[in-house]
């Protein structure tokens, strides 16, 4: 008997014809409604990076008095092998 009311409901539900619901809405071409804005996710990349002022450079002179500290500090042997390269070239 349950089968039968089911089936009836389905035949009954099949020959229904189908109704839209509600109202059509009237679209107004004239006037511009905004999206709704969706929170923007947070980004792992920083947009905005943090200044760093590169290290002051070193003067010629400064290089040239490093240079002369450490030829002067180095053994007999390493001054030799280091005025042997700059004959060579």
């Amino acid at each position: 008997m349950k089968k039968l009311k089911n089936l009836k409901s389905f035949e009954s539900f099949k020959n229904e014809e189908f109704q839209y619901g509600g109202e059509e809405t009237e679209v107004r071409p004239d006037v511009d409604t905004p999206a709704p804005s969706k929170p923007k996710k947070p980004s792992i990349i920083p947009t905005e990076k943090p200044s760093v002022d590169p290290a002051p450079l070193a003067s010629d002179e400064d290089v040239v008095d490093r240079v002369e500290d450490l030829y002067l500090k180095m053994s007999e042997e390493d001054k030799r092998e280091i005025d042997s390269f700059f004959d060579k070239k």
